[in-house]
């Protein structure tokens, strides 16, 4: 495979990810995550808070967390 196939396949990858992180689902959590949503949607199921964590530099989830006293 050439340097330039390589390249194209590359990128063509990169965008296929970053139109597939935009994507919101909400059943598991996965999407776009932003902090204020994440604390937001941990709160709401009776979290304390929530926090998102990244994963392939791109998508990410948001993870709910409960800290007792």
């Amino acid at each position: 495979m050439s340097k330039s196939s390589l390249l194209i396949v590359l990128s063509m990858l990169f965008l296929a990810s970053v139109v597939l992180a935009k994507i919101d689902i909400h059943q598991d959590s996965w999407g776009w995550c932003t902090n204020i949503e994440c604390n937001k949607f941990c709160e709401d199921q009776k979290y304390n808070f929530g926090t998102c964590e990244w994963y392939l530099l791109i998508r990410s989830k948001c993870l709910c967390t409960n800290i007792d006293n």
